[in-house]
């Protein structure tokens, strides 16, 4: 009774976590793409806010596959939990979008109260505002793969096919960005 049930289907149950895990990718690429539009007008080239958002977001990712890692395999209702992270995921995002509309000015402001540079000072923001959505952006592609791949049949299937629609989502969103 507790060994895995095989699948009866050409498809997996839960093939709709592919669909997710496309959002999920293209969402994240389209995210940086317009971040790092939004710096470049701030005066950073856009060689250095690539840099930091690209740094900001696998720095995060690996943060938030890191801290879900260790529980995703214990943990019951993934799906709920991957509902909950995805909805925090977008409001992070939305803040983030907030925070870049307010760049300069919470520089100017905060260059005023600390010693650092109003440079320096935007670099920062700029990685922190990336590296906070980035976390839970992590967080969903180790609970999404879980989901999908719900036992260890045809696991190297399963990852490849989650890899695949995860990085295709991620390629189409900064193109289409």
């Amino acid at each position: 009774s507790g060994a895995p049930r095989p699948e009866t289907g050409a498809s997996s149950p839960y093939s709709y976590m592919l669909i997710f895990l496309f959002l999920s990718g293209f969402i994240s690429l389209g995210y940086e793409m317009l971040w790092v539009r939004i710096l470049s007008t701030y005066g950073l080239s856009t060689s250095q806010a690539f840099a930091l958002i690209l740094a900001g977001f696998l720095l995060g990712f690996s943060v938030g596959a890191w801290v879900v890692a260790r529980k995703v395999d214990s943990s019951r209702n993934l799906e709920a939990w991957f509902s909950a992270i995805s909805i925090v995921t977008a409001f992070s995002g939305a803040v983030g979008l907030l925070l870049f509309r307010q760049f300069e000015g919470i520089t100017l402001v905060l260059s005023d109260a600390t010693p650092l540079s109003q440079l320096s000072l935007g670099m920062a923001l700029a990685f922190t505002v990336s590296f906070i959505p980035a976390v839970f952006m992590g967080i969903l592609f180790p609970l999404g793969v879980r989901i999908y791949a719900h036992d260890v049949d045809k696991i190297g299937a399963k990852a490849g096919n989650t890899f695949f629609s995860n990085t295709l989502g991620c390629v189409l969103g900064s193109l289409l960005t």
